[in-house]
């Protein structure tokens, strides 16, 4: 699949023109777009946030076999859609921590969609800034549908309701039915990730590389996360870990080059053998690795909604920074460990006292993971998550 890089560069943004009239959501069966319609879906997030959207494009797929269907993504969630068959070309927007050049790359975004005409940009639910219905009004498209939060989506023709009792991955899914994808939007079906042989080859090379026991389960570990107040403490990774190697797993560990120090700090304190694949393998030979593992054990990051998609046993230690229900993955065979402060759901990124991940011990993840796999091997329910409260 052709991929084209929107990067540093580009012409001023031309925002001269008035506003089409929005409206609200449309009614049973939803529009129905031309069968050869071309589709621009924004996917500028990351990586969980594009798994919870991934079943939009294979739904709009099903529906229009006849459309072409681009994403306009960041760097992280373009890897979701790499090996994609419903995707026919994926735009990435180049990520920069200056403000002039994340204005030059939606520039050059903006001209690159405008040059495709296309008939519909779909933006799901994390899509909810003014920013990005801009980006979706400025790309020409006549049908613009997109949720709208806090009355910040008038520049969608299509807006719809955000619901925060509804997980994303569920919400996300009302895209499709906006545009007559009834169908294909089953909300019980995994994330949609793809990964071919190629990717499984280098898997297998780097399994080696590392010296990684052939015929020894795995368990795959990811302790990191875009937002400190979601992450736990590395002794209690050490701990955890250290109990799975007695167990006879083999301690993989998975994440961005950014989390090296954090997972070189839980292995310095282990007392068996691990191994780091940090920085080393792309989204497609992640969801591969996991299709090989015993086990995921994670924080409510990106790789958990990898291990989900691809059906990985997985336990998530959660931080109570948001609502449970909001990022429930259908269909995983998940046990989440969580606990309930009175801070519950304050949205915080970052958190000086960290009550909710006190709250949950080495010992209880480590009986989670017992559990799970003595579950799965006797009778496991699928489709239903498993939270368990700690306090």
């Amino acid at each position: 699949m052709p991929t084209h890089s929107v990067g540093r560069g580009g012409e001023a943004l031309r925002t001269a023109g008035r506003l089409l009239r929005g409206v609200s959501t449309p009614g049973a069966g939803g529009r129905v777009l031309r069968d050869d319609a071309r589709i621009l879906v924004l996917q500028i997030q990351q990586l969980g946030d594009t798994l919870a959207a991934s079943g939009v494009v294979r739904a709009v797929s099903r529906r229009y076999p006849g459309a072409s269907i681009d994403v306009l993504a960041s760097p992280v969630a373009a890897g979701v859609y790499a090996r994609s068959s419903h995707v026919r070309r994926i735009h990435t927007v180049a990520r920069s921590t200056h403000a002039l050049g994340r204005a030059l790359a939606w520039a050059r975004a903006i001209r690159v969609a405008r040059r495709e005409r296309y008939d519909c940009v779909l933006a799901c639910t994390n899509h909810v800034s003014v920013r990005h219905g801009l980006l979706a009004w400025l790309t020409g498209a006549p049908e613009r549908v997109g949720f709208d939060r806090g009355g910040r989506g008038f520049f969608f023709t299509v807006r719809l309701p955000v619901r925060t009792e509804r997980s994303c991955y569920e919400e996300n899914m009302d895209l499709a039915r906006a545009v007559d994808c009834l169908f294909g939007a089953s909300e019980g079906e995994p994330a949609d990730i793809a990964f071919d042989g190629s990717d499984e080859r280098q898997v297998a090379a780097l399994l080696v590389a590392h010296h990684i026991p052939a015929g020894r389960p795995l368990v795959v570990l990811h302790p990191g996360a875009n937002w400190q107040s979601k992450t736990w403490y590395a002794e209690r990774w050490s701990t955890v870990a250290d109990a799975l190697a007695v167990d006879g797993y083999h301690p993989v560990f998975v994440g961005v080059a950014s989390e090296a120090p954090l997972v070189q700090s839980i292995r310095l304190a282990m007392q068996q053998t691990s191994a780091s694949l940090l920085g080393c393998i792309t989204v497609p030979e992640l969801a591969a690795l996991l299709t090989q593992a015993a086990l995921f054990v994670g924080t409510d990051s990106g790789p958990r909604h990898v291990a989900a998609a691809v059906g990985c046993l997985q336990v998530t230690i959660m931080s109570a920074q948001d609502v449970v229900t909001r990022w429930r993955i259908p269909g995983a065979r998940e046990t989440i460990l969580r606990s309930e402060p009175p801070c519950a759901g304050c949205l915080q990124s970052s958190c000086s006292h960290r009550r909710c991940m006190n709250g949950i011990g080495a010992d209880a993840v480590v009986r989670a993971c017992r559990e799970a796999r003595a579950g799965e091997r006797a009778v496991w329910r699928p489709n239903v998550p498993v939270i368990q409260g700690v306090r």
